[in-house]
């Protein structure tokens, strides 16, 4: 299971050169009683209905709309529900949830789910009990029994009592965070009640206290509740929101339902060492969302600064300083203006790295698709000799281990214990003994193969907006298997649904909604009732544009008939989705290459293993003016490639690189004001053979008086598959 997508999904860039200029402080937002309050970020916790360390409990007629998850409690101590172990032996069902339920002894990547998941849950407690500067403190003793709630932060020294009905009103984007030391009663037949659009997602009840919440017999709640012990719900009491319990959650017949139509972004990845021209972020898109704002701030708990909102689903930070690390998070939102904006995604952490730093790798570890080992790569290093692996059963490093110093990009560990997945990091030096090392790379997770299992495919790859009538999938044949079951996922840890067994390594999704990024796995088996059927594949995220918004080069053909035989019409699903009415923004760059003129075509075709390199190909080409482009293209067969390219420019001008994809979107851009060479190093997965585009234009947001045409450079250009 990838946290760190290591096949970027660029669907547009917003450049932080102008960052500081527009930011806005919330340190003086927060500062000043009245003002509101940012929702509590759930992270991957949010995918769940209830979640508990310890257990859940419950006795016959309870009804739970949403997943389900205990850890690091194994199932046995999930009782009441009459679990039914699923095929995959990833999760379970039970007739009273219309939802998954996932325990920590189930298959991976389940276990490693759990663990980031409850990990959020204590990060969202922590946040919720951290706010500063309350709007009310003490309010009634604590006894809050008839009272109606503005929006705001509220605080207790004491437990609190619900001995009325309560209400809280306020609209529908306004948000209550209620930080309780004690406990939290609410007496049977009472509720709390919401008013003028209040919505329970953005209601926050952080208990403290050492016995935990009590919900009496049939009382109703509405909210989070981040409870630091148990969560108790009495005979018939019912709750509109989630339960996150660090003990133990006991049902009695009631009914527990997610918020409905709530906008959630689990995950930000913030670059740490890949770029020097700063920190690249990138998350999956979301059902609803139109936009999308990043917050940044030096530490977990600092001053958060954040940007305006954006489109796309990918960011560079180019304010970020050398030297500073700095932690992200993401929100999303149904309009410009912010409108309905979600709770916060889980932060992640980057750097850029410095301008004489060997840059960081990024590791790739295999999942189940190797027998006796995992298999580890990663993209060479421009001016790096030698790299170092580190391995750990633990995210957090706990117990980490390491190789010495390595030439190449590619091992094999075979010293693992079966069933145990590990998490991979991996450095990069200039030398046997480590000179200028790199910053460790971004985690990623690997296990073995099942040895009584068969391997699992190595990879899928989904498309990203180059079809108008759904999503293309494809992945490598595996030996043995004779049909492969496809899933998907609107977010990487949530609910997902999955196709029958088929036979065929490619398929297209029509049953996508468009505007709407999904997560995809897929599984192989040996018959087509799923014999000996294997883990899951590392994820991919994929979506697709409307016809309405798909623009395509002129000069490229599509085959559009190549997944026919295997189209998904239908999932087997434990509930229904709406489809939503939204085309993308078209992904094409401002100067797509709408009529290509090419100084270079090669046309080979690559074996294995092979390589493609050009040198100053551009032969001293020129730019003779603002509007003049220069195009190359590379006939590319499938399979990973290490790209590198180089541009010199020879006289004082800027210029902007571009590698665009056969549909003319940009996976890649470098541009510079200085007299320097242009380098764009990065990995490239092709799914289809087609031709690849390098585009030389003027740097147009920076058309300096002295700009001196014609500009002049020498080009390099190597792909290399691995």
């Amino acid at each position: 299971m990838k946290i760190i997508n290591r096949k970027r999904k660029i669907m547009g860039k917003i450049n932080f050169a102008a960052f500081i200029m527009t930011m806005i402080i919330l340190s003086g937002i927060n500062a000043m009683g009245g003002y509101p309050e940012l929702p509590v970020g759930l992270g991957n916790a949010g995918n769940f209905a209830i979640l508990s360390k310890s257990g859940i409990s419950t006795v016959s007629g309870s009804q739970v709309v949403g997943d389900m998850g205990v850890s690091p409690i194994d199932s046995t101590a999930i009782t009441g529900f009459s679990l039914i172990l699923d095929g995959s032996g990833t999760f379970s069902t039970s007739t009273q949830v219309t939802g998954e339920i996932y325990a920590s002894d189930y298959a991976a990547p389940t276990p490693f789910i759990l663990t980031t998941s409850v990990s959020d849950m204590e990060t969202a407690y922590t946040d919720a009990a951290g706010r500063t500067l309350p709007d009310h403190t003490e309010l009634g003793a604590g006894d809050i029994s008839g009272m109606t709630l503005a929006p705001g932060l509220y605080k207790w020294g004491t437990s609190v009592l619900i001995n009325s009905d309560v209400t809280i009103a306020g609209g529908p984007n306004d948000v209550w965070i209620f930080q309780i030391a004690g406990n939290l009663t609410a007496a049977s037949a009472k509720s709390v009640i919401l008013s003028g659009g209040a919505q329970a997602k953005n209601i926050f009840w952080q208990v403290a206290g050492g016995v935990g919440v009590e919900i009496g017999t049939t009382a109703h709640v509405e909210g989070i509740i981040l409870a630091q012990a148990a969560i108790t719900l009495q005979t018939g009491a019912s709750l509109n929101g989630r339960l996150f319990a660090q003990t133990a959650v006991t049902l009695q017949s009631n009914a527990v339902t997610e918020p409905a139509d709530q906008i959630l972004v689990s995950k930000i990845n913030a670059s740490n060492g890949t770029r020097r021209d700063g920190v690249m972020l990138d998350w999956a898109l979301v059902k609803g969302a139109t936009h999308y704002k990043i917050y940044r701030s030096t530490s977990l708990t600092g001053t958060k600064v954040f940007s305006s909102w954006y489109a796309g689903n990918s960011f560079l930070d180019s304010s970020a300083l050398p030297g500073i690390t700095y932690y992200y998070w993401v929100t999303a939102a149904t309009s410009s203006t912010g409108e309905g904006e979600s709770n916060f995604s889980v932060p992640d952490e980057g750097y850029v790295a410095a301008s004489n730093a060997v840059l960081t790798p990024v590791i790739d570890a295999s999942d189940g698709s190797r027998y006796g080992g995992i298999a580890l790569k990663w993209p060479a290093v421009t001016g790096a000799t030698h790299y170092k692996v580190y391995r750990s059963a633990n995210e957090d490093g706990t117990g980490m281990a390491s190789s010495g110093w390595i030439t190449g990009t590619y091992v094999f560990d075979g010293s693992i214990s079966s069933g145990q997945t590990y998490y991979y990091w991996v450095k990069a030096a200039t030398s046997v003994n480590g000179a200028n090392a790199s910053g460790l790379s971004d985690h990623d997770t690997g296990y073995a193969a099942n040895p009584e299992a068969i391997l699992t495919p190595a990879y899928i790859n989904a498309s990203d907006g180059t079809r108008s009538d759904g999503i293309a999938l494809n992945w490598p044949s595996v030996t043995g298997a004779t049909h492969y079951r496809v899933y998907r996922s609107k977010t990487e840890f949530g609910t997902k649904v999955y196709s029958s067994w088929f036979g065929g390594t490619s398929l297209l999704d029509n049953t996508a909604e468009s505007g709407q990024s999904y997560f995809y796995w897929v599984q192989s088996a040996t018959s087509s009732s799923g014999a000996y059927a294997s883990g899951f594949s590392g994820s991919d995220t994929g979506y697709y544009r409307s016809a309405a918004s798909s623009q395509e080069l002129n000069s490229v053909s599509v085959t559009e008939n190549i997944y026919s035989d295997n189209v998904i019409s239908s999932w087997t699903s434990e509930s229904e989705t709406s489809p939503i009415d939204k085309a993308l923004t078209s992904l094409i760059d401002p100067y797509e290459p709408s009529d290509i003129s090419v100084q270079f075509d090669c046309t080979q075709y690559l074996s294995d293993w092979g390589m493609i390199r050009l040198s100053d190909i551009g032969g001293c080409s020129e730019i003779s003016s603002l509007d003049d482009v220069d195009y190359y293209k590379v006939f590319l067969s499938p399979g990973w490639y290490d790209v590198e390219i180089e541009c010199d420019i020879l006289n004082w001008s800027p210029l902007s690189v571009m590698l665009y994809n056969s549909y003319g979107e940009v996976i890649d851009s470098v541009n510079n004001e200085e007299l320097a060479p242009l380098v764009i190093d990065t990995d490239l997965y092709v799914s289809e053979s087609g031709y690849y585009y390098i585009g030389i234009h003027p740097w147009r947001q920076v058309n300096l008086p002295t700009t001196e045409y014609p500009v002049k450079y020498d080009l390099d250009i190597k792909f290399l598959r691995w």
